[in-house]
């Protein structure tokens, strides 16, 4: 599982946060809304909404950290018309 793959990442990663694991907790969430298929379709607003944060610069921050630690793997769209993805692994970090 996705989840406990993340929490035991965390354990000894000095680098992450509690705004990564708010986005991470809050994407597990839409992944489980997906029946745990890869990719996850997202709208920053919305995950910005659920995760608690206010900034962009704090969600881009972050959401890319989690993306270059090897948490998520994030395809952003630069086309307002569509959706960026996140997929979520079952590997152990």
């Amino acid at each position: 599982m996705p989840l406990r793959n993340f929490l035991e990442g965390i354990k000894d990663d000095h680098r992450i946060r509690t705004t990564h694991t708010a986005v991470f907790l809050t994407l597990y969430g839409l992944w489980l809304e997906n029946n745990g298929h890869n990719p996850i379709p997202i709208i920053k607003k919305k995950v910005m909404e659920k995760a608690k944060i206010i900034s962009q610069m704090t969600w881009h921050r972050t959401i890319i950290e989690l993306n270059e630690y090897g948490y998520i793997e994030y395809q952003p769209t630069y086309n307002r018309t569509r959706v960026s993805t996140v997929s979520l692994y079952n590997i152990v970090l």
